[in-house]
């Protein structure tokens, strides 16, 4: 009976340092992205629609995908 209880506690804390390990690696995924990317953010780039496409050659964004979605379809 004791050896049951005592694996039982040597997996949780497998199960928790695994937890831990996993969230720090995307906490600094997170870390990295935003203390990199946030100087590069303007007010500009997230309310404009971006100007002529690298492959078609017009403008892109939220207002061309509902119509390429039926051809996608």
């Amino acid at each position: 009976m004791r050896l049951k209880f005592v694996q039982e506690k040597i997996f949780n804390l497998l199960m928790l340092l695994s937890t831990l390990l996993v969230v720090g690696f995307l906490g600094s995924i997170l870390w990295t992205i935003i203390r990199y990317g946030w100087p590069a953010l303007t007010w500009e780039m997230a309310t404009t629609l971006p100007s002529g496409g690298f492959y078609i050659g017009k403008e892109g964004g939220e207002y061309s995908m509902p119509l390429s979605v039926p051809f996608i379809l």
